[in-house]
C-alpha cells in the first residue's frame, strides 16, 4: 500500500529541499523555474443518439518553453559553459543540455526527481532596478521532454 508522506520531520519539501544540476554541474543560483508538458488529444465523434464522444486519439505530446530565473552571476556561468561547447566557442543558444532537479530532506527516502531533456536556451531577459535585491536574469528554455520520477506523460 502506498503511503502519502507529505512531511519529513514535520517539514514539507520546499525550495530549500531542491538541488539543480545542468549536465552534472550543480547550480545554486536559481530563484525560480517553471515548466509544463501536455498531451493534446482530440475527441472522436460518430453517429449516436447521445452525441457523446466515441473515443479519443492518443494525443500529441508537447512541452511549453520553461522559464528559469537565475542570479546574474549563475546565468553568466551557464552561458559560458554552453558557449564553450559550441563550434565557435561563442554561441550559447545552440547547445543542448539536461536539467536535473532533485528534492529530498535529510533522513528521508522520499525523493522527487525531474529531468528536463533536450534543453536549449532560446531567450534571455534582464530587468535590473535599484534596490537591495541581487541582479537576476530570466532565460527561456526550449525543452523536448520531461520525466518526473522516471515517468513520462507520453508512451514511447
Amino acid at each position: 500500500m502506498a503511503y502519502d508522506q507529505i512531511r519529513i520531520n514535520g517539514a514539507a519539501l520546499g525550495w530549500g529541499s531542491i538541488v539543480t544540476e545542468i549536465d552534472d554541474d550543480l547550480y545554486e543560483g536559481y530563484t525560480d523555474i517553471s515548466f509544463t508538458d501536455k498531451l493534446t488529444v482530440e475527441k472522436i465523434f460518430g453517429q449516436n443518439r447521445g452525441q457523446r464522444p466515441l473515443g479519443r486519439t492518443r494525443g500529441k505530446y508537447d512541452v511549453d518553453d520553461a522559464k528559469v530565473t537565475m542570479l546574474a552571476a549563475s546565468a553568466r556561468l551557464l552561458r559560458q559553459k554552453l558557449a564553450s561547447k559550441s563550434d565557435s566557442g561563442k554561441a550559447y543558444g545552440t547547445e543542448e543540455f539536461t536539467i536535473s532537479i532533485q528534492g529530498t530532506e535529510k533522513d528521508s527516502d522520499q525523493v522527487i526527481d525531474v529531468m528536463l531533456i533536450g534543453c536549449r536556451v532560446v531567450g534571455v531577459g534582464d530587468s535590473w532596478s535599484e534596490g537591495e535585491g541581487a541582479l537576476k536574469e530570466e532565460m527561456t528554455i526550449s525543452v523536448m521532454s520531461i520525466l518526473r520520477d522516471g515517468l513520462a506523460l507520453y508512451e514511447e
